[in-house]
């Protein structure tokens, strides 16, 4: 007979807006402090600037503004968590890092919620905690990118 081995899957734990949310560390390639961005043109308030990731463009997001909280405040201390979903990469601000957690399988709950990005939920230490997924989340903000796009082409009279 053999033996049945615990798998428990390890997320990234952070705060934003005095709530905790996590992501699958499978999808985190880092974490950075900030660095100086160059700001882009942006109709869209959760971009906040690219930033050099070893010499490639690293697109920087607030998480606050996309998960619909209030947007939070940068500086020198602030903290982003390089997700990778796909080929693409993004960096995501977050309030502060906690710890690394690793949950066993069963208390990993899926749900349905009006954010693309929550896909499931986990019970960690008699608390929910909102699992972000980064793929949901980077094919909206695409979706949205390309909605805009269509619609300055019409406007020129350019069908793309």
């Amino acid at each position: 007979m053999t033996e049945r081995k615990d798998v428990h899957i390890p997320l990234i734990l952070f705060g934003l807006d005095g709530r905790r949310f996590a992501i699958r560390v499978a999808h985190v390639l880092e974490v950075a402090a900030m660095v100086a961005l160059d700001s882009l043109m942006s109709e869209e308030n959760a971009y906040i600037g690219l930033a050099n990731r070893h010499g490639h463009p690293l697109p920087i997001y607030d998480l606050r503004t996309l998960m619909h909280l209030a947007p939070g405040k940068l500086g020198v201390d602030s903290l982003f968590i390089v997700c990778q979903s796909d080929e693409n990469l993004v960096g995501f601000v977050v309030d502060d890092i906690h710890q690394v957690i690793y949950i066993d399988p069963e208390d990993l709950t899926p749900i349905t919620s009006n954010s693309p990005a929550i896909k499931e939920v986990a019970s960690y230490e008699g608390q929910l905690i909102q699992i972000i997924a980064p793929g949901p989340l980077l094919a909206a903000l695409a979706h949205s990118h390309n909605d805009r796009r269509q619609v300055d082409a019409v406007d020129a009279g350019v069908k793309l």
